[in-house]
C-alpha cells in the first residue's frame, strides 16, 4: 500500500495545482508577446494577471499578488479605451459624409 501512495506522489506530487496556476499564467504571459494586435493581447494580459493572482494568493507570494492586482486595471482600462476607440472610428466615416439631399 505504501508503495502504491509514493507512486501517486510521484506522479502527482504536492503542490501540483498551485504550480498549474503559474504555468497556465506564465503561458497567458508568452502568449501575449506573440500577438500583433492590441485588443487580444489585452484580453490575454487580463487572463494572465487572474492566473498570477490566483497563483500569487494560492502560494502566498505577495510581490506577485501586488503587482498584479496593479496590473490588472491597467489592462482593464486599456482594454475598455481600446474597445471604445475602436467604435468611434468606425462610426468616424459616417458623421463626416456629407449629408444626402432629398
Amino acid at each position: 500500500m505504501q508503495q502504491m501512495v509514493l507512486w501517486l506522489h510521484a506522479w502527482h506530487p504536492p503542490g501540483l495545482e498551485r504550480d498549474s496556476l503559474g504555468y497556465v499564467a506564465s503561458a497567458l504571459v508568452l502568449a501575449t508577446f506573440c500577438m500583433r494586435s492590441m485588443r487580444p493581447l489585452r484580453a490575454t494580459a487580463i487572463l494572465s494577471n487572474v492566473g498570477f493572482i490566483a497563483y500569487a494568493l494560492a502560494d502566498h507570494i505577495l510581490p506577485v499578488l501586488v503587482l498584479h492586482c496593479i496590473l490588472l486595471p491597467v489592462n482593464i482600462f486599456r482594454f475598455v479605451e481600446i474597445t471604445l476607440s475602436r467604435h468611434t472610428v468606425r462610426r468616424l466615416p459616417r458623421q463626416l459624409a456629407p449629408a444626402e439631399a432629398d
